[in-house]
């Protein structure tokens, strides 16, 4: 979130590496985090075909979101496409603390049945 953030503004070379790293390093991250999720939320019958539509829906972002990033480019400048994924990301953040905490109430839900 902060590389998006970091991109439109960069006047210097080091704030090119801080940004590439920001990004770089985010998304490295996500994925392996989404499997994890999955693999210990789902049970063993639904895993490969919610890691199917997991594998599909990042297929269509990474198809969708240079064409949108152009639009975005062409239509309010070049800063645009890095602002709204920045602002993305800022949601899917929340949206995600908001379904952990949830599954955090579940796991200590099932935790208790078992006494």
């Amino acid at each position: 979130m902060l590389g998006y953030f970091i991109m439109p503004l960069i006047e210097h070379a080091g704030l090119v590496v801080i940004s590439v790293a920001s990004v770089a390093v985010g998304a490295g991250l996500y994925l392996p985090a989404v499997n994890a999720l999955i693999s210990k939320n789902a049970s063993s019958r639904e895993q490969g075909e919610i890691f199917g539509i997991t594998q599909s829906l990042i297929g269509a972002a990474l198809i969708t979101g240079p064409i949108l990033g152009g639009v975005l480019f062409d239509a309010f400048g070049s800063g645009s496409p890095f602002f709204v994924s920045g602002f993305l990301t800022l949601f899917s953040f929340y949206f995600s603390l908001k379904v952990f905490g949830r599954l955090r109430h579940v796991e200590k839900r099932k935790f208790f049945r078992h006494f």
